[in-house]
């Protein structure tokens, strides 16, 4: 079901302008990280990555194609067979979506197996864990509870284990989001100290993988660099994640009107909210509506690097909540 989220922006200060920062391919990181391969992981740590586009990269790897070979099908057909795995899309939903024969399609899904091993593990990993335990978790160990892993109807059985992997993945990235606007909010709030007339960035809205902020010109360079470094660096480290997060950043007048920007500098440039109400429309996926708890079976307590981590994870899981319980997989090997 989609929502169609409006906002609206009544502010005659001329001097504001909106930020954006998406994480990207969040779900594919997120997997990368649990199942531990190490080819999907190496794929996330290469300089071509500075492209943003992991699908490129995979497409190649799976086709065994140089970059500037790789066909919009080759991306296509292996984003939808990827992001299936997360989704639980069989083989006859990518028959369909990619008009394949059925030959084709189990055998492009053959291929991403083969070459990334730790996916298959994982997921037999997550399966196994759900049904001794009942329920999933996400990287803060929120859990989800699936009765209908133990049906006797196949259908409700099957639907309970895509839910599970589906699960597993989105409720993690969505730790991610939460955890990177706590850490930002916190970092603004230091800057309200030497600040007395100017409103401090403020955050307008979350959706899935991205969040939007309001920000007044006095604070644009220094907020844009912020936030990169929090999104990229200080919220990885929270998590202990094996593989890097990138974002992509950028500014405008309205959602709407969004320009990608890499340079902080830059940003002085961007045009800034107009004047008198400005309605965004824009749907939700409604990815951000996750129920969580925590973990597949015994979880392994991960120290944090410093007391701030801490102190962020304790606001978010409960004051006296001090460090990360990772969910621990079982190997199926």
């Amino acid at each position: 079901m989609l929502f169609l989220l409006i906002y609206t922006i009544a502010n005659t200060n001329t001097l504001n302008t909106l930020v954006s920062a998406d994480y990207a391919q969040i779900e594919m990181r997120v997997l990368a990280h649990f199942c531990n391969d190490k080819n999907m992981q190496a794929l996330f740590r290469s300089s071509d990555t500075a492209t943003n586009d992991i699908y490129l990269l995979m497409a190649a790897s799976v086709f065994a194609k140089p970059l500037n070979q790789v066909t919009k099908t080759d991306r296509n057909r292996v984003k939808t067979v990827s992001l299936g795995i997360i989704y639980g899309i069989g083989v006859n939903q990518i028959m369909s979506r990619l008009d394949l024969q059925q030959s084709e399609a189990q055998h492009m899904k053959d291929l991403f197996f083969k070459l990334y091993p730790g996916v298959r593990r994982v997921m037999a990993s997550v399966k196994e864990n759900v049904r001794k335990s009942g329920y999933i978790s996400s990287l803060l160990s929120y859990r989800r509870y699936l009765p209908d892993i133990h049906s006797t109807n196949t259908s409700a059985r099957a639907k309970a284990e895509r839910s599970a992997i589906n699960s597993v993945i989105q409720g993690s990235a969505s730790d991610i989001l939460k955890m990177a606007m706590l850490q930002v909010d916190e970092e603004v709030r230091r800057w309200q100290q030497n600040e007395v007339t100017v409103r401090l960035p403020r955050l307008i809205m979350s959706i899935h993988d991205e969040v939007i902020y309001e920000v007044h010109a006095s604070h644009q360079v220094q907020f844009v660099t912020a936030l990169r470094h929090i999104l990229e660096q200080r919220v990885p480290q929270a998590f202990n994640l094996k593989v890097p997060l990138t974002v992509t950043i950028a500014a405008g007048p309205s959602w709407g009107e969004l320009q990608p920007i890499k340079d902080p500098a830059t940003y002085e440039m961007c045009a800034p909210v107009k004047s008198g109400p400005s309605i965004v429309n824009r749907p939700s996926d409604g990815a951000a509506s996750h129920a969580f708890d925590t973990a597949f079976e015994e979880n392994t307590s991960a120290n944090t690097s410093s007391n701030h981590n801490n102190k962020t994870l304790a606001h978010l899981r409960g004051s006296d909540y001090t460090s990360i319980n990772a969910p621990k997989f079982k190997s199926t090997d």
